[in-house]
């Protein structure tokens, strides 16, 4: 099974998330990417090196099956629970109308663990780190609720948590990664939908996505892999 980001944009490109990319047409990069120019005038000229101390030569992701996602949100319902969350998710199951004589595409989306984070450029009190595994993870301690990150996200993947104010957004369940478990919402998709896999840096770095007419999204490289809908696959669940 193989990596397959450049399936993953031309997915956004036939979605739904019109949040999304509004949110990225609000954004682009410069001529040789080391900048991230805002319209507002804000630059950020931090390289991600200075949030990391490593070489990062692999990178956990989720997968997605999309012959197997069903809609039923069992992935969102626990996420939500084992975080308690209200008034918000990290993951969500989206819909994508089909062609004609197709049945409707589901797709379970959370934060993409970018490569090249914008978050991370973004924040001005640090609060966002890579790990040496490529998860993205989110300080709430520090945020001010400032809402930079919301805004600069291509794939509307952080939220204001209403309960606390602050950004949030998928972790990667990183506690259960290093107790050797999944994810909650890989542990509890009823389909086998959902799952990680470690990927090297350079098959991330090989996927040019020539086909992202955002410029931000080929440089924020999302790090996640989706296995295509075969054509007039129906999935049966065994059992």
């Amino acid at each position: 099974m193989g990596f397959n980001g450049i399936a993953f944009w031309q997915l956004y490109v036939l979605d739904v998330t019109v949040t999304g990319l509004k949110k990225c047409n609000t954004i682009r990069n410069s001529q040789d990417c080391n900048l991230i120019i805002f319209l507002d005038n804000i630059a950020v000229s931090r390289t991600i090196s200075e949030r990391r101390n490593y070489f990062m030569t692999s990178h956990l992701v989720f997968s997605i099956d999309l012959n197997r996602c069903i809609n039923c949100k069992t992935c969102e319902m626990a996420c939500n629970d084992f975080y308690g969350l209200m008034g918000m998710h990290r993951r969500n199951v989206m819909t994508i109308e089909p062609d004609i004589d197709e049945l409707p595409l589901h797709i379970s989306l959370s934060c993409n663990h970018c490569m090249n984070p914008v978050c991370v450029y973004i924040c001005p009190e640090n609060n966002f780190q890579v790990r040496e595994d490529g998860i993205v993870v989110h300080n709430p301690s520090g945020c001010k609720g400032c809402e930079r990150c919301i805004e600069a996200c291509p794939f509307d993947a952080l939220k204001l948590n209403p309960k606390t104010n602050r950004a949030d957004k998928c972790n990667f369940c990183v506690d259960r990664i290093e107790d050797g478990l999944r994810p909650i919402c890989v542990e509890n998709c009823i389909t086998g939908a959902l799952s990680i896999m470690k990927v090297s840096s350079d098959e991330i770095k090989a996927n040019n996505f020539q086909d992202a007419d955002v410029p931000i999204v080929a440089y924020t490289r999302p790090s996640v892999n989706i296995l295509k809908k075969q054509k007039g696959h129906i999935f049966l669940r065994e059992g």
